[in-house]
C-alpha cells in the first residue's frame, strides 16, 4: 500500500503494483548497446528489480543500434516503447512479474447457431424440431455455444453512465513514423483505422520489416470503443475483455 487517507467516514487507499518501479531515470543502466528488444526489457525488469515473464514476444530479437540519448527518459518509458514495437501492452501480473500481453478473443466460442432467415421470405431460415407431446423426451436439443475462456470476460455491472459505439473498429494498418526525419514513414497495411507509431527511438533500422511484423499482427483486428462509469471490479485487469 502507498498510502492512506482518512477523511471523515471513508478511508481512501492508494495501491501501487510494481509497475511504479519503473519510474526511475534510465541513466542507471549500464547496458551497452547494439542490443535486442528482449535484452532491453530483460535488463530494465534487472535494474528495477522486476521478474520479466514475458521471455519471447513478437520482434523480440530487432536489434537497437543506438541507445536513447534524452536523460529524462525512465524505465517505465523503455518498457513502453519495447511493448509498442512488440505489439502488445505491458502490465504487472497477479505474480508481480512484467507480462507483455494482446487482446485475445481466440478463446471465446460461438458455436451453433439457428439462421431465422429474414422477412421477405417467410420459408427462409433454419428449423428446429422440439419433438411430440406423447414423449416429453423427444426433440431435439440445441444449444448456442458457451464463452470458453481462460480466465472469465470482465463483467461490467451496476453501470452509472456509459457510452458505447454504434459501430465495430477494425484496425487497417499499421505504420511507423521514425524519430529521425530523413528517414521514410512505413504503412503495413491500407489507409482508414490506422495505429500509427511515432517518437519511439527504439525504432532505428529496418523499420520496413519492423512495421510489416506488426501489421501482420494487428491488421484485421476487430472492437468496439466503449466506456462506461461503474462501481470498480478488483478482478478485472487490464487486457481482460469486456
Amino acid at each position: 500500500m502507498d498510502e492512506a487517507i482518512f477523511e471523515s467516514a471513508t478511508i481512501t487507499l492508494t495501491a501501487l503494483d510494481n509497475m511504479s518501479k519503473f519510474d526511475k531515470p534510465y541513466s542507471k543502466s549500464n547496458l551497452k548497446y547494439p542490443v535486442t528488444l528482449a535484452e532491453i526489457l530483460r535488463d530494465a525488469c534487472s535494474c528495477c528489480n522486476v521478474i520479466l515473464s514475458s521471455q519471447k514476444f513478437l520482434n523480440s530479437d530487432y536489434e537497437v543500434k543506438s541507445r536513447p540519448e534524452d536523460e529524462k527518459i525512465t524505465f517505465r518509458e523503455i518498457v513502453s516503447w519495447v511493448a509498442q514495437l512488440s505489439g502488445s501492452f505491458a502490465k504487472i501480473n497477479y505474480n508481480g512479474e512484467l507480462v507483455l500481453l494482446w487482446y485475445d478473443y481466440t478463446n471465446f466460442s460461438f458455436n451453433d447457431y439457428l439462421d431465422g432467415g429474414n422477412f421477405l421470405d417467410y420459408n427462409s431460415g433454419d428449423t428446429a424440431d422440439g419433438g411430440n407431446f406423447l414423449d416429453y423426451t423427444s426433440g431435439d436439443r440445441y444449444k448456442g455455444g458457451l464463452f470458453i475462456y481462460t480466465l472469465p470476460p470482465a463483467f461490467i455491472s451496476k453501470i452509472k453512465s456509459q457510452k458505447i459505439s454504434t459501430d465495430d473498429v477494425t484496425i487497417t494498418g499499421v505504420q511507423i513514423v521514425p524519430v529521425d526525419e530523413e528517414r521514410p514513414t512505413y504503412l503495413s497495411g491500407s489507409d482508414g483505422y490506422v495505429i500509427s507509431i511515432e517518437e519511439n527511438p527504439l525504432a532505428q533500422d529496418n523499420i520496413e520489416s519492423l512495421a510489416f511484423s506488426l501489421g501482420e499482427k494487428l491488421n484485421g483486428f476487430t472492437f468496439r470503443p466503449y466506456t462506461a462509469e461503474s462501481i470498480s471490479n478488483p478482478a478485472a485487469e487490464a487486457g481482460d475483455v469486456a
